[in-house]
């Protein structure tokens, strides 16, 4: 493997508020980083700053071996490289699944129309909805929603998914679902960082687990060793009451 992503010494500040405190981490191509932690720890800012939504105050962002934490009228092109899967779909809601999936495509990179929505077929059957190409998003379940915008994320190509607890909004029998194809894709080497409450997803498909709080990094390892029982006191009781 090699590295895709390197992070050191990333600091976030909103007014007074340290919401990030010199965060480090790396990030090979392949693997799937698990990232756990109370909320307010700053696990979705983390992410947020990684693809310039919110641009970092300080620190160093290696992605694809260029250093892009200073990047701003460029955001755009860093944020092709990485597909972002939010909290709440933020699918088009005047536009069917399949549109959806190919719009990026279309309008970004002036691919033809007939070969982005043969890809966006492809895709949507990956994340098993192929026949729910025509559906608008008000016909479709939380879950097929969240499954629909994975797909719209991997039409770009990216060389990175980052996803900001893309269960939280969900029924509990549609978590299931999203995790599965969240599963296949980390088990087929799509490199992610995944912010999640599901212990069951860290436990199965990371390569590493890091836990946050206040902005820092407590505890990072990989999945194995982080599922111990040698682990620190804090991070055992959070495990110990996530999985209750």
């Amino acid at each position: 493997m090699s590295l895709l992503l390197s992070v050191t010494a990333l600091w976030k500040r909103f007014g007074p508020l340290e919401v990030l405190r010199g965060i480090d981490l790396h990030v090979e191509r392949g693997e799937c980083l698990v990232l756990l932690g109370p909320s307010g720890s700053g696990k979705s800012t983390l992410l947020r700053c990684l693809n310039l939504l919110d641009p970092p105050n300080s620190g160093k962002i290696l992605f694809e071996g260029t250093d892009i934490s200073q990047v701003r009228r460029d955001a755009h092109i860093v944020r092709r490289r990485m597909g972002m899967v939010f909290q709440n779909f933020e699918l088009f809601q005047h536009l069917s699944a399949l549109d959806n999936v190919a719009l990026a495509p279309i309008k970004v990179k002036q691919e033809a129309a007939k070969s982005a929505h043969e890809r966006a077929r492809a895709l949507l059957a990956k994340v098993h909805l192929p026949d729910k190409a025509d559906a608008f998003p008000d016909e479709l379940s939380g879950g097929q929603q969240q499954r629909v915008a994975i797909a719209r994320a991997l039409a770009m190509e990216p060389a990175l998914m980052l996803y900001d607890e893309p269960t939280s909004a969900l029924d509990p029998e549609t978590v299931g679902e999203v995790v599965q194809v969240m599963q296949e894709l980390a088990e087929e080497g799509m490199t992610s960082i995944v912010v999640t409450h599901e212990m069951g997803f860290a436990r199965r498909a990371a390569s590493r687990v890091m836990f946050l709080e206040r902005g820092e990094v407590v505890h990072s390892a990989l999945r194995d060793d982080f599922f111990s029982s040698n682990v620190p006191e804090r991070v055992g009781r959070f495990i110990g009451r996530m999985q209750h």
